[in-house]
């Protein structure tokens, strides 16, 4: 379903924004499931951690872990975001993205890019639940955000005719959308880790494992 992100957008760009705006995304598509790739390893990780603690029923590390690796997401994820904002022109002109498209490559990169960080606080969200035994939750979230990003994208591509742009706010919109809604689910719902703000700390052993 996350690289269904993508792929709805080539389909919908390519049948409604013309053929540049196809080449644009398309050019960038695998540099763009890097850093999905990237989160998916990381909430992985998290899980198996969490996973031990609460197998091992020691609540107070499930919950340091947990909160450690949410704050972890985040830090991480807007400094990943900033990070990869700025040097997303670099990496577009080295994978020699044709100049005719460049622009709208970089459009596309750029406010997808200034996203991650909610990608980022989706995965890890996801994979504390799943730690906990919880793997349906985070899938219905995610199908509700991949259906979001139809809806949207219909509605900048092909009512506003937003092109390229208006690929990039849908999955942006739809990351966003998912990432609320798991942290809504974490802080709301009374579990084993009883998610609080003032928690929210890093611990650096934990973090290194």
């Amino acid at each position: 379903f996350q690289s269904l992100y993508t792929t709805i957008d080539a389909i919908i760009v390519g049948k409604f924004a013309g053929k540049d705006a196809f080449a644009a995304i398309e050019s960038v598509m695998s540099f763009q499931r890097l850093p999905v790739s990237f989160f998916i390893g990381l909430s992985s990780g998290a899980t198996i951690i969490i996973s031990q603690y609460f197998g091992a029923k020691e609540k107070d590390d499930v919950s340091k872990a947990s909160h450690t690796a949410m704050l972890f997401a985040i830090v991480g994820g807007l400094i990943l975001s900033i990070l990869s904002c700025l040097l997303s022109p670099y990496f577009i002109g080295l994978i020699k993205v044709p100049q005719k498209i460049f622009h709208e490559a970089y459009i596309y990169t750029f406010i997808c890019f200034s996203g991650m960080v909610f990608s980022m606080i989706y995965n890890i969200g996801s994979g504390i639940l799943r730690a906990l035994g919880n793997s349906k939750t985070p899938f219905y979230i995610l199908i509700i955000g991949g259906i979001t990003n139809v809806l949207a994208n219909y509605f900048f591509i092909v009512i506003l005719k937003k092109g390229v742009l208006g690929v990039a706010i849908a999955t942006t919109l739809s990351q966003t959308l998912t990432a609320l809604i798991v942290l809504t689910y974490l802080f709301k719902n009374k579990t084993i880790i009883n998610f609080k703000t003032s928690e929210l700390k890093i611990d650096f052993s934990l973090l290194k494992q």
